[in-house]
């Protein structure tokens, strides 16, 4: 039996290893095979090892560098089976750094929004192709909360991800029009997560840091509870839907003079 492929664009990061983690433990799809794709495999050996002897699922590192647009379709077209794809690459330089170095900002954006978009449609074509293989294949995306509204603490990262929630939205309603093809797509919005790029920020106290910050195990598991339901897009921590609402809903008289 060919393995149902799932791949995990990004896979150094903290939150891709805990959805590795999760999906190996509660996923009860036969024949499952991770596919950690990231520039830099070399830093996956260890997780690599422990993963294949905690779990009985196969796991395959394969190099991609999600910047690469040229190598994209060649990459794609190497899978035989591919059952769901989780895009979580993603690009945060600090905002003033960025300000003053357009090549800052020009990664941010071809990691956060084009490497998703060159990736994500050659999946989408594919599954179109062949939409009768697998029910239950997926495409899901992390993108944040920092794009539902322009602030300057973090615009040049936000517009990125802004850009990305829009593209996961219009996909949603592309597969949702084709009712018959039983693929989910699912845009999480991630508000604080305890990863390496939040060590800069300063976060109120012990209970605001409870209520606001989700760890990458949390996060993970979010996204796999919710990839058994039917919404397109999460809030995770569900807190932050109601907080970017608020910030949303400002008039632009108080929000313009709001350091955010």
């Amino acid at each position: 039996m060919l393995s149902k492929q799932v791949l995990i664009i990004g896979a150094t990061s903290e939150i891709s290893k805990a959805l590795v983690e999760v999906f190996a433990q509660f996923a009860t799809i036969d024949s499952l095979e991770f596919i950690l794709c990231a520039r830099n495999t070399c830093s996956l050996e260890s997780f690599y090892h422990d993963m294949s002897a905690r779990y009985n699922v196969k796991i395959t590192m394969r190099t991609l560098d999600v910047r690469d647009f040229a190598s994209h379709r060649t990459f794609i077209q190497s899978f035989d089976n591919i059952y769901g794809v989780i895009y979580v690459a993603g690009f945060m330089p600090k905002q003033q750094d960025a300000q003053s170095n357009f090549s800052l900002a020009k990664q941010s954006v071809e990691v956060n929004v084009l490497g998703a978009i060159s990736l994500l449609e050659l999946v989408a074509q594919r599954f179109e192709q062949e939409s009768t293989s697998f029910i239950g294949r997926f495409i899901i995306a992390i993108s944040s909360v920092a794009g539902e509204r322009g602030r300057a603490s973090n615009y040049l990262y936000g517009c990125g991800k802004a850009a990305l929630s829009t593209y996961m939205e219009g996909l949603a309603n592309r597969f949702g029009i084709q009712r018959d093809n039983n693929i989910r797509v699912l845009c999480v919005k991630a508000g604080f997560t305890q990863t390496k790029s939040l060590k800069d920020v300063t976060i109120g106290n012990a209970v605001a840091r409870k209520i606001l910050i989700a760890s990458p195990n949390e996060l993970a598991r979010g996204i796999y509870r919710e990839l058994q339901g039917k919404k397109t897009c999460l809030y995770y921590k569900s807190i932050w839907r109601w907080i970017m609402l608020f910030i949303k809903l400002l008039p632009d008289r108080i929000f313009m003079r709001m350091k955010l």
